[in-house]
């Protein structure tokens, strides 16, 4: 892997952790994006550039070394948006991933399974590259905040005008392919007063897999934490209704998993945060999308397993939990949020320790769907047992 890694980057000791799972986000055309969202936390916060096949190759091989021997990978394709790097960027990807991963490559690893995650606008979707997509597996989170009306309200195209009507017509290009998509929807002011009309639109556009995404970053005032939980418990009361087991929402499906005792998939509410290196065009590599300042090492000429094993990396994995205010220690629903993304923890008292401003939005949540979660885990643990 060429040069040797920095020596402050590894335990004093010399040691580090040897090949632990997780996926790797990349960013093939860095923050470079043809909307101009009035939300984005990645305006000017990273360089722009573009990933050639040489650097992917790097990059790829560097991921599959940190990998358990057999384990899957999965790589998440973000941006800024991804699609400006071009159909035959893609396909050339996949096919160095066949290339590397089949049974022909990469014999000291052996086959390994592939995942593709790409998050998109969807406004460069071609009928095409939906094809494309489509035959290769490609799982697709298209950011949609909703109707037109309230979608173009932050979402702007670079000159200005609204996306919602390009997106649309992505993500039905999307969906005639058959790819499978997950709906991506930023809470925020725009929004977050529309429950009813935000979710209703997304189930009659067919979106069963939704994933809510509170804009606790960027402008202040886009979004308030008891606005936050009147809209989750407005979504919560639509689909117990009819909806379950139809439509898929990030929150319910993690608060069930959490009241069964079941580790998230939602990094908020996960105890501490887990490992989802993102690499950028120039090899930086940050320990989370959200954060300015990236691990040491460079991901084209370091071992990644060494990157992720830094005093930075751990750090930034138990300062979650470590970093926890009193009143998070002593609140009845710390088990549930776990003190939220500590992105989020704005909030800060005389003695210095800080909340997350959704902190009240949070609690009305939990106590509004308390009782309906913790019966149904109830009955899945009854069920288990016989």
């Amino acid at each position: 892997m060429g040069k040797t890694f920095r020596i402050d980057a590894v335990f004093e000791d010399g040691s580090f952790v040897q090949s632990r799972p997780f996926s790797l986000m990349l960013k093939p055309v860095g923050g470079a994006c043809n909307l101009n969202c009035a939300y984005c936390y990645y305006k000017g916060g990273h360089q722009a550039g573009r990933m050639d096949m040489g650097q992917l190759e790097a990059l790829f091989g560097n991921y599959a070394d940190s990998q358990p021997a057999g384990a899957p990978l999965t790589f998440i394709w973000h941006g800024g948006e991804p699609l400006l790097a071009g159909e035959e960027f893609f396909r050339k990807a996949v096919g160095l991933q066949r290339r590397m991963f089949s049974l022909q490559g990469r014999a000291e690893k052996g086959p390994r399974q592939v995942a593709n995650i790409l998050q998109t606008n969807a406004t460069a979707v071609t009928e095409s590259l939906a094809g494309f997509l489509a035959e290769n597996n490609f799982l697709c989170g298209v950011s949609i905040d909703g109707p037109e009306a309230l979608h173009d309200i932050p979402r702007k195209t670079v000159a200005g005008g609204g996306s919602w009507k390009q997106t649309m017509h992505g993500l039905r290009l999307l969906q005639h392919a058959g790819v499978q998509i997950n709906a991506m929807v930023a809470v925020g002011g725009h929004n977050v007063a529309y429950p009813g009309l935000v979710y209703g639109f997304l189930k009659d556009a067919g979106l069963e897999y939704i994933q809510l995404l509170p804009v606790a970053e960027g402008p202040s005032g886009w979004l308030e934490g008891e606005d936050w939980g009147d809209f989750l418990c407005g979504v919560f009361d639509l689909w117990r209704i009819s909806d379950i087991g139809k439509i898929f929402v990030n929150y319910f499906d993690n608060t069930l998993a959490l009241h069964v005792g079941m580790e998230p998939d939602l990094c908020f509410f996960c105890r501490s945060c887990p490992p989802c290196p993102s690499a950028e065009t120039g090899g930086e590599v940050y320990a989370c999308d959200h954060l300015s300042r990236p691990l040491g090492g460079n991901v084209f000429n370091d071992p990644l397993s060494v990157i992720m094993s830094s005093r930075q990396e751990y750090s930034h994995e138990t300062e979650k939990y470590l970093s926890l205010s009193g009143k998070c220690r002593s609140c009845p629903y710390l088990r549930l949020c776990n003190g939220d993304c500590p992105v989020h923890r704005t909030v800060m008292f005389e003695n210095g320790e800080r909340i997350s401003s959704l902190c009240p939005g949070y609690r009305k949540y939990f106590a509004y769907t308390y009782d309906f979660f913790s019966q149904w885990a109830a009955s899945i643990v009854v069920g288990q047992r016989h």
